[in-house]
């Protein structure tokens, strides 16, 4: 009977068969490789969108320079330089900034100003730009 016993609780007995540590550790594996992409994706996005937003800061500086001055004063001109010369565009990856300047089709005497940056991203291999674009007025900026 003491045998019988023994048996009955050995084979009642629960316990972790080696297949279930080998399942669990592999499912832990999977999930942390799953989350370490993720985090390189993640910043990945992250300094391409700081890209982005150092190449907008550039292009809104450079239209608000422009609009604080009189159509008159400004030349026509294509693929100028920039007229505040930021140096943040050492910052992007081949950057570059131009400023146009045109007359406006629709207001004599008024300016059409695009302020264009562009970078190549290193993340896709990519041209991206920024183009802002405004209309000066010939009596120059009103308060």
């Amino acid at each position: 009977m003491s045998l019988t016993r023994s048996r009955v609780g050995f084979r009642g007995r629960r316990g972790v068969a080696l297949i279930e540590v080998i399942l669990a550790v592999f499912i832990t594996a999977v999930g942390a490789a799953a989350t370490l992409s993720l985090l390189n994706v993640s910043s990945e996005a992250c300094r391409s969108n700081q890209y982005y937003t150092i190449a907008l800061r550039i292009a809104s500086t450079e239209i608000e320079t422009v609009r604080a001055t009189k159509a008159c004063l400004l030349a026509n001109r294509t693929g100028g330089a920039l007229l505040s010369s930021p140096s943040n565009v050492n910052e992007l990856p081949q950057g570059s900034a131009t400023l146009d300047v045109a007359d406006s089709a629709l207001i004599t005497g008024a300016k059409d100003v695009t302020a264009a940056v562009r970078w190549n991203d290193p993340i896709t291999g990519r041209t991206r730009s920024v183009v802002l674009k405004t209309m000066v007025s010939p009596s120059g900026p009103t308060s």
